[in-house]
């Protein structure tokens, strides 16, 4: 599986399919394609300037670093907002 691009905070996807010695490229949805890739334990790709140019930041510069126990986690995230993921456009 490799993701490709992101376009107006939209991800897309390919699936590389090796079959008989050849290999198929099918456009496929992310969510589908990581779902198919974790079922199959196939790796997933993408691009290193992708990724952080398309990442949302999750910390919280009120708080020091490190990792979070599980009562702080669950109030993380039941304090984030839609708007904290960007724009959606359904």
């Amino acid at each position: 599986m490799l993701i490709t691009s992101v376009k107006e905070n939209t991800y897309f996807a390919e699936l590389h399919i090796y079959r008989n010695g050849d290999v198929v490229q099918v456009d496929a949805r992310p969510s589908d394609s990581i779902a198919i890739a974790l079922r199959l334990k196939a790796p997933i790709f993408s691009s290193g300037d992708l990724l952080d140019t398309s990442a949302v930041s999750t910390v919280d510069p009120t708080q020091e670093e490190g990792p979070l126990d599980a009562e702080s986690l669950k109030t993380y995230l039941q304090n984030l907002d839609p708007e904290d993921f960007g724009k959606f456009t359904p």
